[in-house]
């Protein structure tokens, strides 16, 4: 017997797109374990939010989604979204969903 997933797995990086600039979103094995395993308690909103788009993009990305200026709290959030959605091969439906009664159940 045999099983070829060659198809079923990707080797390109997720990219994220914003205003027209792409971010690479890194979702190897290692990188998402290690944001899983991380303890975020204590931390501000604010600051969980720029540590996961430096986590999973790079503190240059994190630089050019600051310098997009007049950025609502609600544009942030579609922009976690859409780095976890990437970041778990999950559509960004679902990662909204997720992340939503994630944040609900640790209120």
């Amino acid at each position: 017997m045999r099983i070829n997933i060659t198809d079923r797995i990707q080797q390109e990086k997720p990219v994220l797109e914003i205003f027209g600039k792409e971010f690479e979103i890194d979702n190897r094995k290692d990188t998402v374990i290690a944001y899983t395993e991380r303890n975020f308690s204590g931390m501000k909103t604010g600051e969980l939010m720029d540590e996961i788009i430096r986590h999973f993009a790079g503190e240059k990305a994190l630089e050019e989604i600051h310098n997009m200026k007049n950025l609502s709290f609600h544009a942030y959030e579609i922009i976690i979204y859409g780095i976890m959605a990437l970041a778990m091969e999950i559509s960004l439906e679902e990662a909204e969903k997720r992340f939503q009664k994630s944040a609900a159940e640790s209120a």
